[in-house]
């Protein structure tokens, strides 16, 4: 019966060992795919054109709001994440981010900016655009932080 189980024990230590690789090689494309929305929507928020053209192809979405909610969702829900995949600059970059879109949802909801078009306008979302541009440069620029 011991040299049944030999082939067989091996056969399914090797199998573990497979899966465990697999889901390594998922994890690492999860973090990686995770890092890459997050630099995609930066790159949003730092492009005033293509947040109207967004807001064109979903007229009855309230994209200010929209946009300030997908931080709390890419970055806030996920910040342990965040700190794994991003350099500390990067986390920091992000926490400064983070604090300007706050500071512009707080305009908004004083003002009443309900469109787009009122809220680019806006001193504090001048403030988003400018610092989304240079950070997503940075982020470009920049080899992802050890996983």
């Amino acid at each position: 019966m011991t040299d049944h189980q030999g082939p067989v024990r091996t056969a399914s230590v090797q199998t573990r060992n497979r899966s465990f690789k697999e889901s390594l090689i998922r994890q690492e494309n999860k973090v990686n795919d995770h890092r890459k929305r997050l630099i995609d929507y930066v790159e949003l928020l730092a492009d005033a054109k293509a947040q109207l053209k967004l807001q064109r192809e979903l007229p009855s979405a309230n994209l200010p709001v929209e946009l300030v909610t997908a931080m709390d969702y890419l970055f806030s829900q996920k910040e342990r994440q965040c700190r794994r995949i991003f350099s500390e600059a990067e986390f920091v970059g992000l926490l400064e981010l983070q604090r300007r879109l706050d500071l512009s949802a707080e305009q908004m909801a004083s003002h009443g900016h309900r469109n787009l078009t009122e809220v680019l306008t806006s001193t504090e979302w001048k403030s988003v655009i400018w610092f989304a541009r240079v950070f997503a440069d940075k982020l470009n620029n920049t080899v992802p932080a050890e996983v």
